[in-house]
């Protein structure tokens, strides 16, 4: 235990030293040699305990080493203030607001060089108030955590940029390079907005503004989202020739300079592997809309919130509370207390312990579960024993709570873990319709006696896919042909909408164990889902009956070890099996009412099965399935069989 302590403790000093180093090195990102905006937002990410006070130490160290004196003092006292102001305001609701730590960032450098700036031209205004709106944007833009390393990548471009080589600038070439990396993830105006804030914030290095810097890579920001319509290559050629050729046509000086590291950058672009760049998908040249942005993004807030479900590692409250909470009641005043509690204090521990676990057995305590020197000695023993009955009522009802609270808190959890794999997941492409080769059909029968059948299943076809689902509620009747109708239709309107299988069914099987703790019900869930062109198959099962697959004169029985969806262990997945349906095979889901005395009967059924139409094979199930005690529970039979031709014949009775 002690070495995973100090482990712990290293990785966190390792952390806040690593925080320190970054806001040091983002403090030579200097505009003017004045400000250092980066390091400002840095300080303000921090927040108020020890990652902002990491934050500020880096600050300060590189205010010491970049800036001059003056200017340097100027820089800590800013980063001071914003640090400062996340600790006053701590915990208070100005300091959940979003705003709150951008408009720090931009009030706290124009309140400390404000004195300085008395007298001065426009453009040392204007060079102030430009930092403290970069500052503040940073911020603004780092509270999504996937743009972060973009920002980093951003302030040490600008850190760079003074840094040159025969005139060649990395810096440059870094900032051309995150234009084109930006380009390639979002579209055209972004990626001309980024290429005008890194060509601005480099061309601010020097002091004065270099507006050439600015409209060639805000030039080649666009042409390379342009180009991105065709391939990366088509990016990386306009962004060079644009970005590149740029300067020359302003009869800037150095422009062959400038020609060269655009070359560089696109060369470092095109060097990354593909599959490591998240490229938008497009249609007929045209990029689709950011919906898969939008859902990267909610599913990572769904996780931080799952995160944040975490149990905290607190102790669990000791049953020796019981009899210490009693004893300070009822034995502080008695005339024997240093007799029991000096004196004989071990005999008396002792006693207490003898009674404990019949104690949190009962729920109440009796004259028999102490030894009889202790209930002989004890002059208070009836007063006592009622005080122990009080604190163990209390501390038994604190266990449930506590129990119970966390069996919310893991189901509320799950939610949103459940959203998120929802949000993440690939959506099941549409596919365009294929020959159907797969006939169907499907029986239901409700319980003798009843009108309602609790087992339901639906068939649906979406593209070259084929589903065939059942649900079997528990039970029979009114009530068990809700639960298993509504398990059916949530599942139609996740596998109409796109969402694969998988994720559809863990998201229901979370929702349903929330039903299952208001009424006390469970439904089980079969689901399979056929590729009619290739024949491959998958089968998922909360807790449902065996299935049957028919290949040749063989069957295969497939049985599920899980548990239905409302009883599993929450982020339990179902069983999952993968088949294969070659032509003539034959797949059959049936509810546990089918095979009650035993499946012996359908797999002989099925390996004699000569072929013929599929609802016939329906039939004759449920018909020998009476003789099998059909007749005492809900029965279902789906069958699904794999031909090369033929129209689909699906039957629905």
């Amino acid at each position: 235990m002690k070495v995973q302590t100090k482990t712990v403790a290293w990785q966190r000093w390792a952390v806040l030293l690593a925080q320190a180093a970054i806001t040091c090195g983002l403090t030579a990102a200097r505009l003017d040699g004045q400000y250092a905006p980066w390091a400002l937002a840095a300080v303000a990410l921090g927040g108020s305990g020890i990652h902002g006070a990491a934050a500020l130490l880096g600050a300060g160290v590189g205010g010491w080493l970049f800036f001059p004196f003056q200017a340097g003092l100027r820089h800590i006292a800013a980063a001071t203030l914003v640090y400062s102001a996340a600790v006053c305001f701590s915990g208070s609701r100005v300091c959940r607001s979003p705003r709150f730590r951008p408009a720090a960032c931009a009030v706290m450098p124009l309140a400390v060089h404000f004195p300085a700036l008395i007298g001065r031209g426009f453009t040392a205004w204007a060079l102030c108030l430009a930092a403290s709106a970069i500052a503040a944007l940073c911020v603004r833009l780092a509270e999504d955590r996937e743009r972060l390393p973009w920002l980093l990548v951003w302030g040490f471009a600008v850190a760079m940029a003074p840094l040159t080589v025969d005139s060649f600038s990395p810096g440059r070439v870094v900032g051309a390079w995150l234009t084109l990396m930006t380009a390639t993830l979002w579209d055209s105006r972004q990626a001309a907005a980024v290429g005008l804030a890194v060509g601005a914030t480099l061309g601010l290095t020097g002091g004065r503004p270099e507006l050439v810097a600015a409209v060639s890579l805000s030039m080649g920001g666009w042409a390379a989202a342009q180009g991105m319509r065709r391939s990366r290559r088509w990016a990386a050629a306009l962004f060079f020739l644009a970005a590149g050729l740029a300067p020359a046509s302003f009869d800037a000086d150095s422009w062959d300079i400038n020609l060269f590291e655009t070359a560089v950058a696109a060369t470092a672009y095109l060097c990354i592997p593909g599959r490591m760049l998240t490229v938008s998908p497009t249609v007929r040249g045209q990029r689709l809309s950011p919906a898969p942005e939008q859902n990267r993004r909610l599913g990572a807030a769904f996780r931080a919130l799952y995160e944040s479900f975490a149990p905290q590692p607190e102790p669990e409250e000791s049953p020796s509370v019981v009899f210490d909470r009693a004893a300070e009641t009822v034995c502080r005043e008695c005339e024997k207390r240093q007799w029991c509690w000096q004196q004989h204090r071990s005999d008396t521990c002792a006693a207490f312990s003898a009674a404990c676990p019949p104690l949190l057995a009962r729920g109440r305590g009796m004259a028999e579960d102490f030894p009889a020197s202790f209930t002989g000695s004890c002059v208070r023993f009836p007063v006592l024993l009622q005080a122990i009955d009080r604190e163990a009522y209390g501390f038994l009802l604190r266990r449930q709570y506590r129990a119970r609270m966390g069996a919310v808190r893991d189901l509320a959890a799950e939610q949103y873990a459940r959203m998120e794999e929802v949000l993440l997941s690939e959506a099941v492409p549409a596919q365009a319709k294929t020959e159907d080769s797969c006939h169907t059909d499907m029986a239901l029968r409700p319980k003798e006696g009843q009108t309602l059948c609790g087992d339901q299943a639906e068939i649906i076809t979406l593209g070259g896919t084929v589903y065939l689902l059942l649900c079997d509620g528990m039970g029979s009747g009114e009530a068990a042909h809700a639960e298993s109708a509504l398990a059916v239709r949530l599942l139609r309107q996740f596998l109409t909408a796109g969402i694969a299988p998988l994720p559809a069914l863990k998201t229901m099987g979370s929702a349903m164990r929330l039903r299952f703790q208001e009424s006390g019900s469970f439904t089980t869930v079969d689901l399979l889902a056929v590729q009619q062109s290739t024949g491959q198959a998958t089968l998922y099962k909360y807790g449902a009956a065996a299935s049957y697959v028919k290949r040749g004169g063989s069957v295969k029985r497939i049985a599920a070890a899980g548990l239905p969806a409302a009883l599993a262990e929450p982020r339990e997945d179902p069983d999952i099996t993968a088949l294969t349906l070659g032509e003539g095979s034959v797949a059959v889901m049936v509810s546990d009412g089918v095979i009650a005395q035993g499946d012996e009967w359908l797999q002989n059924l099925l390996a004699g099965w000569d072929g013929g139409p599929v609802h016939r094979l329906t039939a004759r199930i449920l018909a020998e399935a009476d003789r099998h005690g059909g007749r005492e529970d809900d029965c279902a039979v789906l069958v699904v069989e794999r031909k090369k031709t033929g129209a689909p014949r699906v039957r629905r009775v």
